[in-house]
């Protein structure tokens, strides 16, 4: 299997935008070549491509599954979406995972991950011992969660003590009573966003989410800013509870939604 340098990244063109600014970022941060990474949630849109140098891939669902699911789906060709390696659908991944990687790579995951402190964790027992992490995060300024406010490393903290395996109905509650139709573009072009407009009642958000919460129900768990990403991760690894530091971070760029940073096991 080959080694991948990589500034041999910004090299390949037929790619999403979106790819290409990702695969761009690992070229001007990672300085080492990659033997073996792992993408998590990589769908159709992987940022290191199978073969390009041992590229494993990670989901809750098969490749069969993935493809089922998005049978019709005219955003997701199912012929597009990358071959599984690993099928674990269990918080504990890294038990399942015999091996260890150079670089993982997680494009918009973690704001839907229940417990962070348990995720990190997870991530640096499937890491070489200087591995990276490379995430790509939505800045809420960005995105439908406009309206919702920023957490902080004590948040973090608490979903942890709770022990939180899905999203918690505080959570849900959140997303459907703040969700708000946000196109990025035009906060780019400098129309204000909408003025906020409940698409419910609190109450009516607390009930459905009573219910909902009785199974996993996909939320943003978490909503970041790029400052307040960075002020959550340094707060959590110098009180010790995560094992990664921050080495790049890239802010959101002009025209996109996602601030992306690289980590250092």
């Amino acid at each position: 299997m080959s080694v991948l340098d990589p500034e041999v990244l910004t090299t390949v063109r037929e790619l999403p935008m979106r790819s290409k600014a990702r695969r761009a970022f690992i070229a001007r941060t990672v300085e080492r070549p990659i033997r073996r990474s792992l993408e998590i949630g990589a769908l159709n849109v992987p940022t290191i491509l199978p073969g390009e140098c041992d590229a494993r891939f990670l989901d809750w669902f098969s490749t069969d599954e993935l493809r089922a699911r998005h049978q019709n789906n005219p955003v997701v060709p199912p012929d597009s979406i990358v071959p599984i390696d690993h099928v674990v659908a269990d918080r504990a991944f890294s038990e399942q995972i015999d091996d260890t990687f150079d670089l993982i790579i997680a494009n918009h995951v973690i704001e839907h991950v229940p417990d962070l402190i348990y995720w990190f964790d997870q991530l640096a027992r499937i890491s070489e011992p200087d591995g990276r992490l490379l995430l790509s995060v939505p800045d809420r300024r960005y995105t439908f969660d406009y309206y919702r406010t920023e957490d902080d490393a004590v948040d973090v903290m608490r979903a942890s003590a709770d022990g939180l395996e899905r999203p918690s109905r505080y959570d849900i509650a959140k997303h459907l009573y703040y969700f708000m139709p946000i196109d990025h573009r035009e906060i780019w072009s400098g129309t204000p966003p909408p003025e906020f407009t409940p698409r419910m009642s609190f109450a009516e958000a607390l009930d459905q989410a009573g219910s909902l919460s009785e199974k996993y129900t996909d939320v943003h768990c978490w909503v970041f800013t790029q400052e307040s990403f960075v002020h959550m991760l340094e707060a959590l690894g110098s009180a010790g509870l995560v094992a990664w530091r921050l080495e790049e971070v890239e802010p959101v760029q002009n025209g996109e939604n996602e601030f992306r940073v690289l980590l250092r096991r």
